[in-house]
């Protein structure tokens, strides 16, 4: 029997800048700028259109699929130091992940959410009806 579940628990994520273009100067600013998420609402689980505020069960944010059900997870991360018409040169998220249940691959692909200053994720607000970035990148969690 195979148990259908790749499920992977996000504990204390945070987004990496390496570099950032200044739109009116064109100078390049080199980091490290590194951004946590903040407040409650910036973050949270959704699992068959249900959002879950605070994680799922365990109280971590998950990704993956377990059975039927698909866990998405919705990570705002605020960032200051960038202004209107600057361009981030490269970037990198990190999602730590402890346990979960993973007997197979997971195949995730990170998008952003296509808005100015997004506003917090809710049941309103599901993470999956939110309109999305053209650019994606897949990554593959290989147990």
């Amino acid at each position: 029997m195979r148990l259908n579940a790749c499920v992977v628990r996000i504990v204390a994520p945070c987004l990496l800048i390496g570099a950032m273009l200044l739109a009116a100067t064109g100078e390049c600013r080199s980091g490290p700028y590194v951004y946590k998420i903040l407040e409650n609402p910036d973050d949270g689980t959704e699992v068959s259109s249900t959002w879950y505020e605070t994680g799922y069960a365990s109280w971590c944010n998950a990704i993956g699929r377990s059975f039927a059900k698909h866990f998405i997870s919705g990570l705002l991360f605020h960032v200051p130091d960038l202004e209107q018409g600057q361009v981030i040169k490269y970037a990198r998220i990190r999602l730590p992940a402890q346990g979960g249940h993973i007997n197979s691959r997971v195949g995730v692909v990170v998008r952003g959410v296509a808005e100015d200053s997004p506003g917090p994720l809710s049941s309103e607000r599901l993470p999956s009806e939110l309109l999305k970035t053209d650019a994606g990148v897949g990554w593959d969690i290989i147990k």
